[in-house]
């Protein structure tokens, strides 16, 4: 998977995915915070609020948390009275983030470019800012840095505001990004990495704003069985059954 550089360190999609995740549940469920490697693999995970939708093992999990230790962004946690390694981001001390950067950062992370509208609306539930503008200030500082950690990315047809994108992992654009996976599914430590329809505005040309194309349509069947499977599974885990060969037909 290709890297982009934030300062000195290199990222992956990945590895961005889980600090977004540990940023976000330091906040959203400070009393589980840090996170166990299944905690994470799930939050990773979730069908909800996350852009692309992914499919992590946690085995796989266990093996970007250790490369982002390595490069400084996480620690480790080990107590006597947690049973299994917890995990925590030090992205704010590396980078000096303020909290309303960090909260901007983790849905730039999770759910892809947005314009500060949208960041505002998305960013309630952890901080309210006062206004649209306050969160441009934000992202204004961020990607004014000597390195910076967004870019503006514009506006799309119809918006009123510029877009904002993080620096951190992949550096193509969005719509490169979200084609990506969706045309050549992206195998990552026995997972798929499952991209969501271009219909949604990422992509280019008719395929943003247009009739969904046949490729959306698969796009978007994909996504369901991704959900039925996972549903499936919980379901087969309920029934105290082994429902993997299910899973994997």
């Amino acid at each position: 998977m290709s890297l982009s550089i934030v300062g000195a360190v290199e990222l992956s999609q990945a590895q961005v995915r889980l600090i977004g995740c540990l940023m976000e549940k330091e906040r959203t469920t400070p009393a589980e915070y840090p996170l166990s490697a299944n905690a994470l693999m799930r939050a990773a995970n979730q069908s909800t609020s996350r852009d692309p939708i992914v499919s992590y093992d946690q085995s796989f999990v266990e093996t970007e948390l250790a490369l982002l230790k390595d490069l400084g962004l996480v620690r480790y946690v080990f107590s006597q009275s947690n049973r299994a390694t917890k995990f925590r981001h030090i992205a704010d001390e590396v980078f000096g983030l303020s909290e309303a950067e960090i909260v901007v950062l983790s849905l730039l992370f999770l759910r892809g470019d947005q314009t500060a509208g949208e960041l505002r609306t998305r960013a309630e539930r952890v901080l309210a800012f006062p206004s649209t503008e306050a969160v441009t200030g934000v992202l204004d500082d961020l990607a004014d840095r000597a390195d910076p950690l967004v870019l503006r990315r514009g506006r799309r047809p119809g918006q009123s505001g510029d877009r904002y994108g993080h620096r951190w992992g992949d550096d193509q654009s969005a719509a490169a990004i979200a084609i990506a996976p969706a045309a050549h599914p992206v195998v990552a430590g026995g997972s798929v990495v499952v991209g969501q329809s271009t219909v949604d505005g990422r992509g280019a040309g008719p395929t943003a704003v247009g009739a969904p194309t046949l490729a959306d349509e698969v796009i978007a069947l994909r996504h369901e069985v991704h959900v039925m499977r996972e549903r499936l599974d919980l379901i087969w885990r309920e029934l105290g059954l082994d429902g993997s060969s299910l899973s994997q037909t």
